[in-house]
């Protein structure tokens, strides 16, 4: 699904701006995701009130995003999570799903709680169909996101293949095939891992970060695998 922003999100932006903040209380249901710093933001406040007027799905996710925006700014993690878990679970069919779990992940991740953030990631692949969001792949950044913080050889190659068979212009083929072999070298499957350095090898202009002699060792141990000797 690919999502433009609707001229509804300047409408509530104007209109949250305006006169009718001064006399504006916050939803009682509300108010268990609204910190002090939060009840002072009459910004916030409007939109939580505007939540409860929106007809259409457009609707809704223009005022979360806002909401999601100013929570976050105003550092309120604890109330973010709680509202959008609450929110997801009454509208588990919302098509902005993918959207409102990634948040969720990353301000796990902001707060440092990596297992979550992955668990939200995760979902995300799983759950959800992928959204734009001013032209970027969610599920795009959810994998790059798994990519940098699992600790699982199989989870990481699965991910790299995905952003090679559904994100092929994202990054650079030669990049995919060694972080895959290098998983798999890790995992002690050498096969595998001497099949996607061979393929690595046809990107010699590949930039592997941290390591600027990659090419020249991934040559010497394929030279090493054709041998008689076996190279593990």
């Amino acid at each position: 699904m690919r999502v433009k922003k609707s001229v509804l999100s300047l409408v509530i932006f104007l209109f949250i701006t305006g006169i009718g903040l001064s006399s504006c209380a916050p939803q009682k249901n509300y108010s268990l995701y609204l910190n002090k710093e939060s009840l002072k933001n009459k910004k916030l406040v409007r939109l939580f009130q505007l939540l409860e007027e929106q007809k259409t799905e457009d609707g809704l996710f223009s005022v979360i995003e806002q909401i999601i925006y100013l929570m976050r700014r105003d550092g309120n993690t604890e109330g973010l999570a709680l509202f959008l878990t609450d929110y997801i679970g009454r509208n588990p069919l919302d098509p902005y799903l993918a959207y409102y779990l990634l948040s969720l992940g990353t301000n796990s991740k902001e707060k440092g709680d990596i297992p979550m953030a992955l668990y939200y990631f995760r979902r995300v692949l799983k759950e959800t169909q992928d959204l734009y969001i001013n032209g970027s792949s969610i599920h795009l950044v959810c994998l790059k996101e798994i990519i940098q913080y699992s600790s699982n050889p199989d989870e990481i190659i699965e991910c790299y293949e995905k952003i090679l068979n559904q994100f092929s212009d994202a990054m650079e083929p030669g990049y995919c095939y060694y972080n895959i072999a290098r998983q798999y070298e890790k995992t002690g499957h050498w096969d595998e891992a001497i099949s996607f350095y061979k393929k690595y090898l046809f990107y010699p202009s590949t930039t592997i970060p941290n390591n600027s002699n990659a090419y020249e060792e991934v040559q010497r141990k394929v030279r090493y695998s054709e041998t008689d000797i076996t190279w593990a």
